[in-house]
């Protein structure tokens, strides 16, 4: 029984993930979901200047899988790249004021998205839901 719950929470998550992009596409004007998300991701990062290393590291994604999203956004005008002073091989990344704007407009429209794909969901199931993808993440991290 337990081992039909852990295949079927495994191809929920999938299956999810799957619709959550297809509904974000949907929503969102100039971005993919996925390119919010590593913007977002890269504003949540302590250095406000990251390499594409840096991004792929704390993201959990490939180098060449950022790369291809980054000059996506570069030529979108909501991200600037530059090469590091440090290393000259590391490419820096900087968010753009065009960027920033887009967030603010986009942000009551985020919340509305929000809002209603948790409408039915109780805090109790909240906070279980939050607790369980939690610990995924950290098992999925140290998986090896």
């Amino acid at each position: 029984m337990r081992k039909l719950k852990e295949q079927f929470i495994f191809g929920g998550i999938l299956l999810l993930a799957n619709r959550l992009q297809t509904l974000g596409d949907n929503t969102l004007e100039e971005l993919t979901i996925k390119q919010w998300f590593l913007i977002i991701m890269i504003l949540n990062m302590e250095n406000k200047n990251p390499t594409i290393k840096e991004i792929a590291k704390f993201t959990g994604s490939t180098r060449q899988n950022v790369k291809q999203m980054i000059s996506s956004l570069e030529k979108k005008g909501f991200i600037i790249t530059k090469k590091s002073l440090d290393d000259g091989r590391a490419i820096m990344v900087q968010i753009t004021e065009k960027c920033m704007r887009y967030l603010e407009t986009t942000e009551k429209q985020g919340n509305e998205f929000l809002d209603r794909l948790f409408r039915n969901v109780d805090s109790q199931h909240l906070n279980n839901m939050a607790e369980s993808i939690e610990l995924l993440i950290k098992e999925a991290e140290n998986y090896k």
